[in-house]
């Protein structure tokens, strides 16, 4: 059931951050595939296991995370199962939401049942979060201040008071970056670039394919000493 759901909404979605569906095709023994766009450098979920996420980087990606959800809710489609595991990384640094077998249509404020990945449910449905009891949860001081605005808007106790996705895609994390990986392009220290464009993505992909690349090669030193 969730199969022919996730293919109903994808065959409707054109969207650069939602990934592409292409067609299905049954076999001689009825088993159903489904041929999707190639989004081949894997999940947000394990590029994270491998590489710490800079705010630069971070903020790429929440802003195409964000274009995508405006584009859904335009359309009263809810993703219900937002996660790292659901957010792809394609091979030009950017990200294609996808698992869209929970969602629904509907109006966000109409939103009623309990359906999701339990740890990454709106917080006022389990009561195992802070913010399900009414208190807002603690963030870290080692954020940015601009990191902090906005995870402090998304985490509003009460639901009314949170932003959409469209007012979130103004705020200064997700709008602007003063970038860390200004020297790979030769800008000056106090340049500002928008935070969707191909040259932040570029950028973002640079740094960390580098950065990763750096990984592979400190391993591969350790098993030759």
């Amino acid at each position: 059931m969730e199969t022919y759901k996730e293919i109903s909404f994808l065959s409707q979605f054109q969207h650069k951050n939602i990934v592409r569906y292409l067609g299905t095709d049954k076999s001689s023994d009825n088993k159903l595939y489904i041929f999707l766009e190639l989004v081949s450098k894997g999940s947000l979920s394990s590029l994270y296991q491998r590489y710490h996420l800079g705010d630069s980087q971070v903020s790429v990606y929440t802003r195409q995370i964000l274009s995508a959800l405006k584009y859904l809710h335009e359309r009263n489609v809810v993703h219900r199962d937002i996660k790292c595991d659901n957010i792809l990384v394609h091979v030009d640094g950017s990200i294609k939401l996808a698992g869209f077998g929970l969602a629904t249509v509907t109006k966000l404020n109409d939103v009623k049942s309990c359906k999701g990945s339990v740890l990454w449910m709106a917080p006022e449905m389990q009561e195992i979060f802070r913010i399900g009891r009414g208190e807002p949860p603690p963030i870290p001081e080692s954020f940015s201040a601009h990191a902090r605005d906005f995870i402090i808007k998304c985490l509003q106790v009460n639901p009314d008071k949170r932003p959409t996705a469209a007012q979130l895609l103004n705020r200064p994390f997700s709008t602007i970056l003063k970038w860390e990986l200004v020297k790979e392009k030769q800008f000056s220290q106090n340049v500002i670039v928008e935070s969707d464009s191909m040259d932040a993505i570029r950028l973002v992909k640079i740094d960390i394919d580098k950065k990763l690349e750096a990984n592979v090669g400190e391993g591969e030193t350790r098993r030759q000493c």
